[in-house]
């Protein structure tokens, strides 16, 4: 009697598995399992020809989440995709609208984060104190309603860039006409007319751009957030505001000032935080502020003199927050400079 081939024994194998087999399809979305469904489950064949066939039949490509070599027990093949391949088509369309809602969900919270962090009179709409603060209208709704005054006034006065601007992009910009644009869409409904897999990769290939337009706007809103964001880290490549808020004359000066007093600031823990810690003893408290702020907000405070509502609003923290932070700095500075 001829002995039997791997391939033969792995089917005899899951032949023999029955109602109440714990078999599942690999691939994502899929429901299939041995328990619920009458198909039939294979192991990804040993020839390496065979083993790149089916993996592009289900369009998964090898990594961290997907290995068929070290897995290859537990990866296993519904005979369904195999017969039908559009399955696969729409668990890769439900994969990447997935996706795309996940990139969705974080560019909002982004932009609310960088809504937060830009200094503007939205950012007080709700803070009538704030705004009298830093305008001088006693309330939001006084300071709306000279903007609504003075705004026909300021929409009519174009700047001379503007103009120079337009008149340059008009000269630049081309449309389309319609003609050419029913042209191209009569050609693609007859391209899918005669091959309906064209659809599903077309559908395919719209939502890989529009993640990859997501992926790229949620790169700029970091980027926006990190400038926006009132720190160190925004002027570390402009010496000269550098030289203007501390008073050192480059950032890399700045940097080793740093590096010399983090030791003395890192062991230096203010009243506040002991008190608290002696109250909450279960509760690990971190800080609201990086340490290199920390100072760049004493040194703004030091060498500017800003006033520390305003340093609350720059930094977005608590005015009570400033002034603790402010009073640990003044003790570590003495401290560090005996």
């Amino acid at each position: 009697m001829a002995a039997m081939s791997e391939d033969e024994k792995d089917f005899l194998e899951l032949s023999k598995m029955g109602k109440g087999s714990d078999q599942h399809c690999c691939v994502p979305n899929c429901k299939s399992n041995g328990r619920r469904h009458q198909v039939s489950f294979h192991r990804f064949p040993q020839a390496g020809a065979s083993r790149n066939s089916w993996i592009q039949a289900i369009r998964r490509d090898p990594g961290p989440l997907f290995n068929s070599e070290e897995q290859e027990e537990d990866i296993q093949e519904s005979e369904e995709h195999l017969r039908n391949p559009s399955v696969v088509a729409e668990n890769i369309e439900k994969e990447l609208e997935r996706k795309l809602k996940e990139r969705d969900d974080e560019i909002k919270q982004l932009k609310e984060k960088l809504r937060i962090a830009r200094f503007g009179v939205c950012r007080f709409s709700n803070d009538d104190a704030m705004i009298m603060f830093s305008t001088g209208f006693s309330t939001y709704a006084l300071f709306l309603a000279f903007f609504t005054y003075v705004q026909p006034a300021a929409n009519s006065v174009t700047s001379y860039y503007y103009k120079a601007i337009d008149t340059i992009n008009l000269s630049v910009s081309r449309q389309r006409t319609m003609s050419e644009e029913q042209e191209e869409d009569i050609q693609e409904s007859e391209e899918h007319l005669r091959n309906p897999s064209v659809v599903a990769e077309n559908i395919e290939k719209e939502l890989e751009r529009k993640l990859k337009e997501r992926d790229d706007e949620i790169k700029q809103l970091k980027e926006k957030l990190r400038i926006a964001r009132f720190g160190v880290c925004r002027f570390s490549n402009d010496d000269a505001m550098i030289m203007f808020y501390t008073g050192f004359s480059t950032y890399a000066l700045f940097l080793a000032f740093f590096t010399y007093v983090q030791p003395a600031a890192n062991s230096v823990t203010s009243y506040y935080y002991k008190a608290i810690d002696t109250i909450n003893l279960s509760v690990s408290r971190q800080r609201t502020m990086v340490l290199i702020d920390e100072l760049f907000m004493f040194l703004c405070r030091f060498k500017y003199g800003l006033f520390e509502q305003d340093l609350a609003c720059r930094f977005n923290v608590h005015v009570s927050t400033v002034s603790r932070k402010l009073i640990t700095w003044s003790i570590i500075f003495v401290f560090c400079t005996g």
